[in-house]
């Protein structure tokens, strides 16, 4: 029973929480004198070291045993002088940071903090009103109060440190507001500031990474973008701006990147054009990217303004890339032609020769030579053609970008061959696995063109049957 009464008095692990303020610690006695003296009790929260979490006061084992010796727990609040109202209890951690505290559950992110007590009870008039259940004496009384009053002065220092430094983190705060406010850019509408702004004040390298994007509509020639971001600082984003190709008028193609360091204040992107030319009008989609991840992405109309102008200008740039799509398909199947009969005329030679070769012929060599001075003309026609390519593909020029792309490639390749087969024929030593491998790269780039060759045809059907661009075919 010495041992129950000694855990009761003496050992104060019990915190309280009541009314959004943390308290304690308190003994299991106090606990009991405080929990029958106050209405609504059952709202309050207790924890000790022994408990993982905070739980109901009447959900706790302390209450539970407080229920169990009742008859124990009432004896011993009459021998000893019990206060019975807390007024002003407050909980810091150690390192003097202000514990968060929320109205609908009790904070348990740390539970295992050092509590203490900050504060006293005093009622409206400033004199003392705390109760005892037992009167002993008034000597008894007086002593009591003297020692409050030490205990107040010696926790006057301690006040004035605490306002002192809670004045100075005041300031702190105040100041880092003014240095990091953010002023709202012209052009930009208010609804896209608010969610730059919102976006930047978020906390830095959280999981629910965000990229809030803005545009300055003074110039939709040359457009200006900000960005804000709840990424660390010093994070790379990388910034697409991508036209919409069927909505835009005077070009099929844009794409521009640049890669932004994020800091704690709104980017302010440099202007996306290309090169001295301003941007075709219609719609594009600006997206950010981190570890090739969208954070955000929005449309805008650039260039100009979308009204009934627009819509004219829009159908006749369509009618006049259709006649440079029909323009640029006859190329394309011209030069796809001249591909298969110069693979076909270098395979057949190629084969010629090895037959001619094996078989003793002295004509091998004289039949090859008269075969390459026809290649000759074909092989400067090419080279001029791939050069021709690259360049128009580069610049974007071409509406079948990606069909002269791959002929440029197999124009290449068969430039290639065509000079693996000649070293060969004019070596002294030709070897039967090379020889076996020339036929089979040939073959293999034959059957590359055909592809080519047929993708090209089902492209020309499909135009003359609906007379309507192909966009998803070519972009």
């Amino acid at each position: 029973m010495d041992h129950l009464r000694e855990q009761v008095v003496i050992n104060k692990k019990w915190y309280l929480y009541w009314k959004d303020q943390h308290h304690g610690p308190f003994s299991a006695l106090e606990i009991y004198a405080w929990n029958r003296k106050t209405s609504n009790s059952s709202l309050a929260y207790v924890w000790s070291s022994e408990l993982t979490n905070w739980v109901p006061i009447e959900k706790s084992p302390l209450f539970q045993d407080i229920q169990k010796f009742s008859a124990f727990y009432e004896k011993l609040s009459q021998e000893h002088d019990l206060p019975i109202l807390w007024k002003d209890w407050s909980a810091k951690q150690n390192e003097g940071i202000h514990t968060k505290l929320m109205s609908s559950s009790p904070y348990v992110e740390r539970p295992d903090v050092h509590w203490q007590q900050t504060g006293f009870d005093f009622s409206e008039n400033g004199s003392r009103s705390v109760e005892f259940q037992d009167h002993k004496s008034k000597k008894n009384i007086y002593q009591k109060s003297n020692h409050t009053i030490k205990k107040i002065l010696n926790y006057s220092s301690k006040s004035f440190l605490i306002i002192f430094f809670s004045i100075m983190i005041g300031l702190f705060l105040f100041l880092e507001n003014i240095w990091t406010s953010y002023e709202q850019p012209g052009g930009i509408s208010d609804q896209e500031f608010q969610e730059l702004v919102e976006v930047r004040k978020a906390p830095q390298g959280s999981h629910s990474n965000k990229i809030a994007i803005a545009l300055n509509k003074s110039n939709l020639l040359a457009p200006q973008f900000y960005l804000s971001s709840s990424l660390a600082e010093n994070t790379l984003i990388l910034l697409e701006l991508r036209g919409v190709g069927p909505s835009m008028v005077g070009d099929f193609f844009y794409a521009q990147q640049i890669v932004l360091k994020n800091t704690n204040r709104i980017i302010e992107v440099p202007t996306l054009t290309l090169g001295n030319k301003n941007l075709a009008k219609g719609f594009y989609r600006v997206t950010a990217k981190y570890n090739n991840q969208v954070l955000g992405e929005k449309n805008y109309f650039l260039g100009g303004i979308q009204d009934e102008a627009y819509q004219n200008e829009l159908k006749e740039y369509h009618q006049k890339l259709k006649v440079q799509f029909e323009n640029e398909l006859t190329e394309a199947n011209q030069m796809i032609r001249t591909l298969e009969e110069q693979i076909g005329s270098l395979n057949g030679n190629y084969e010629l020769f090895t037959v001619e070769e094996k078989n003793g012929s002295a004509h091998a060599l004289t039949n090859w030579s008269r075969a390459r001075q026809s290649w000759v003309a074909y092989q400067l026609q090419i080279e001029s053609a791939i050069h021709k390519y690259r360049e128009f593909i580069k610049l974007n020029r071409y509406f079948l970008n990606a069909a002269f792309a791959g002929i440029a490639d197999l124009s290449t390749k068969l430039l290639e061959k065509h000079k693996e087969v000649e070293e060969f024929i004019l070596s002294a030593k030709p070897e039967a696995r090379l020889e076996i491998s020339i036929s089979l790269e040939l073959t293999n780039l034959k059957n590359q063109i055909a592809k080519q060759k047929e993708y090209l045809m089902k492209l020309e059907l499909k135009y003359q049957s609906s007379h309507e661009l192909p966009w998803s075919e070519v972009l």
